[in-house]
This record gives C-alpha cells, sequence and structure tokens, in this order.
C-alpha cells in the first residue's frame, strides 16, 4: 500500500504510516526457517518512510531461524515488530548483508529490533551474532535496537559496519560481546569487542577476512559447524593455540597452518 498522507505529524493525522515496501520475506508466524537465499532490490518509494522494504520481514513471529543468507540492497535486512501477538527468540546466524547502493541505500539498516517503548515492541530473545554487516549511505546504521532494548537480546560476534552507527541500543542488561564495531556506537563496547578496522579482503566487493583481520579467531564458541561458504567451523585462523570461530559470516582459514 502507498498513500499520501495528510496532517503527519499531528493528532489529525491521516494514513501517515500505512505505507509498506517492498519484501524478500515477510513472515507472520512460528518456528519458520529460511537459509540458503540470496534477496536483494527490497527497497521501495515510501511517503511514510522515505524507503522502505525488508530483505526478511517478521511480525508477530516467534523462534524463526534465519541463518546463511546473503542479503544485497536492501533497505533493511531484517525488522522485527509486534501488535497484536510476539515476535519473541528469533534468531540470526552467518549472514551477508550489503547495501551500497548510492542514493536509495543512504538510510539503511541491518537489524531493527525493539523494546516495551514502542506499540511494535518489546522483541523478546533477538540473538543476531556470526552476521557481517556492510553499509555505506550516509544515515546507514548496522544494528538498532531502540525504545528500552530487551535485556534478553544478544549481538554476538558479528562485523558491524554502518555510517551513522554500527550499533545503537539502549536500555540496559543486554549482551554485546566478541563484535568488531566500524562506525559509530552509543555504548561503551564490552572488554571482548573491538573498533580496530575490520580488514576485508576488498570492501563492499569481497568482505571475506584477510589474514590480518581482528575478527579472526574473537569469538570463541560457534553454533554452526559451517560458516556462509561452507567453511568448517572453527578454524585455526591465527595458527596460534586451539582454533576458535571468527566473528562475521565469513570463516578464515590461514594458509600457513
Amino acid at each position: 500500500m502507498k498513500t499520501q498522507g495528510t496532517n503527519c505529524g499531528t493528532p489529525q493525522a491521516v494514513k501517515c504510516s500505512d505505507d509498506s515496501g517492498a519484501f524478500g520475506v515477510l513472515i507472520n508466524g512460528n518456528d519458520n526457517e529460511v537459509s540458503r537465499n540470496t534477496v536483494s532490490g527490497s527497497n521501495a518509494l515510501s511517503y511514510d518512510y522515505n524507503r522502505d522494504g525488508s530483505a526478511v520481514e517478521i511480525y508477530n513471529g516467534n523462534r524463526n531461524y534465519i541463518h546463511h543468507n546473503v542479503a544485497r540492497e536492501n533497505n533493511n535486512f531484517a525488522e522485527l515488530g509486534r501488535s497484536t501477538g510476539t515476535a519473541d527468540n528469533n534468531i540470526f546466524r552467518y549472514n551477508l548483508v550489503r547495501a551500497t547502493c548510492g542514493a536509495n541505500c543512504s538510510e539503511t539498516t541491518g537489524l531493527i529490533a525493539r523494546g516495551t517503548g514502542t506499540s511494535f515492541g518489546p522483541t523478546k530473545g533477538t540473538i543476531f551474532e556470526f552476521n557481517t554487516v556492510y553499509l555505506n549511505g550516509p544515515q546507514s546504521q548496522a544494528v538498532v535496537c531502540h525504545a528500552t532494548c530487551p535485556s534478553s537480546t544478544v549481538i554476538r560476534a558479528n562485523i558491524l559496519v554502518g555510517v551513522k552507527n554500527s550499533l545503537w541500543i539502549n536500555g540496559s542488561g543486554w549482551t554485546e560481546r566478541q563484535n568488531v564495531l566500524n562506525g559509530p556506537i552509543n555504548v561503551p563496547l564490552n572488554s571482548t569487542s573491538t573498533s580496530a578496522p575490520a580488514r576485508f579482503v576488498n570492501a563492499p566487493v569481497d568482505l571475506h577476512l584477510t589474514g590480518t583481520s581482528p575478527a579472526i579467531d574473537r569469538a570463541g564458541t560457534g553454533f554452526s559447524t559451517f560458516d556462509l561458504d561452507g567453511r568448517a567451523v572453527p578454524q585455526n585462523g591465527d595458527c596460534a593455540g586451539t582454533a576458535a570461530a571468527d566473528s562475521g559470516a565469513y570463516e578464515y582459514d590461514s594458509p600457513n597452518c
């Protein structure tokens, strides 16, 4: 639906929040699995939101597992919301998210999760880990969890690149650790995370890791036996000690050990 609203921003607003963009996958239900897809171009004009659309939209859906997907040039990778139902315990692992399409990607986001301070939240128990998000629009945000982000939210072992924010999160009690965050953040980093450059092979074209990436062996224990390429996890990427999982969607396999 795309309609021109009137009196937007006032108590007399009409049709000012009824637009929806393009969705690659829209989930309105529980216990679904979305895996091994490439989703691109979910990015449409919206009178209400300027640009709108998501590769994976979850609305009133719980316990959905979104893993090992590639999302390119979408307005959002994943947005979570609820109204009469819930949108809890959704998991995202080993996804590659890239948006570098100029003006149409100026406000892109990776993940949008919500707390109790909005009628579309809370989205409890969201787990976002082992994902690589690379956004270069001037207002881009890799991960946003707002309106008092639920304490059950886990943002772990990702590489997050965004110009406006690599991570914006409020509330308290949530988990942020083992991430590589390139771009502004609004909270102190956990001691296991870093803001050092991710050191990709050739960003944004090739977002695999080089041998000097701080993501290598940063994540410790993983929750999948293979990365986005199907490479075994973990590899001993730094050739020191025991093998450990890398942060991000790609595991580095060193040729030297």
